[in-house]
């Protein structure tokens, strides 16, 4: 009996050391710690930028996955409205990912809107996998937000001179990307009552952005950017369904690309997914026009 007790005390001491460990390193490999002149991981570079900007120079948010990234010239938005945007896109982004990314931000910036890029909400191919996948992109949030070495373990390697890291973002989070690649798939936004699925677990951070947002004063909008090849109207009328459910003011841009002007054969760089440079400026100017018109911008 008294074998036992000592193995469950070893067990336990032994935990609370990895623990003590995990931590410590979590620290220490921190981008904000660290202050690297590159970024650490190629996806989180956006983050990895904006972290290093001035505290409270910030107060407008662009947040999705790589959508967002092309969605808004920020340097220009800024320079007409007088609104300091910071795009910080990632590719792949979860809305876990999106969620913890507000509130580790907004502990830096001032932020009084946040616009939410909303390709990463529904699915039209849910399945039993693809749930799985998201529990999977889920817990992966959740421990890289509490154990930041697991996110960049990789420090070491530029530390080490092994890598040199990814080149940190000097325009407020915007990518020019001047390709062109033509979409030629025919009209995409056909009229349907179908509603895309969004899984549960993306709804409640959904749910915890929207709340975060309501308690911090932060003014909420939904944005679909144009994208032929992975919007539709059904995911469409998911999004409508929760913004009028929640009271969120959303701007579906692919109902918009006749009053926006996306031309699909010159305005996107990968065939339909993504706008490019001619893109983006066509949805910066229809923002700056209508976004005072749809939110009342503190």
């Amino acid at each position: 009996m008294e074998n036992k007790k000592s193995k469950y005390i070893e067990i336990i001491i032994l935990l609370l050391l990895l623990a003590a460990s995990v931590c410590f390193l979590s620290h220490i490999f921190s981008p904000e710690n660290l202050n690297l002149p590159v970024a650490i991981n190629e996806k989180d570079r956006y983050y990895e930028s904006i972290i290093r900007e001035p505290e409270n120079t910030i107060d407008t948010l662009i947040i999705g996955n790589s959508e967002a990234v092309t969605l808004v010239d920020t340097p220009r938005f800024e320079k007409e409205t007088g609104r300091s945007a910071y795009s910080v896109g990632k590719a792949g982004s979860s809305v876990a990912d999106a969620y913890y990314t507000l509130r580790d931000i907004t502990k830096m910036q001032d932020i009084k809107l946040v616009i939410l890029e909303t390709d990463m909400f529904a699915d039209d191919n849910i399945d039993y996998s693809s749930n799985r996948e998201e529990l999977k992109r889920v817990f992966t949030a959740e421990t890289e937000h509490l154990f930041p070495v697991f996110r960049y373990h990789s420090a070491w390697k530029i530390l080490a001179g092994q890598n040199e890291g990814y080149p940190l973002n000097s325009e407020r989070g915007y990518e020019e990307r001047t390709d062109i690649v033509p979409y030629t798939g025919g009209e995409y936004m056909l009229p349907t009552e179908e509603v895309s699925y969004i899984p549960k677990l993306r709804v409640f951070y959904m749910n915890k952005i929207v709340k975060f947002c309501r308690k911090n004063d932060i003014d909420l909008l939904f944005v679909s950017a144009p994208s032929a090849l992975l919007f539709n109207t059904k995911k469409h009328n998911a999004v409508s369904v929760y913004t009028e459910e929640n009271n969120i003011p959303y701007l579906d841009l692919n109902s918009l690309n006749d009053e926006i002007g996306i031309d699909w054969t010159t305005d996107t760089m990968d065939g339909g997914d993504h706008v490019n440079a001619n893109g983006t400026e066509k949805v910066t100017d229809y923002l700056i026009k209508c976004i005072p018109e749809v939110i009342s911008i503190k």
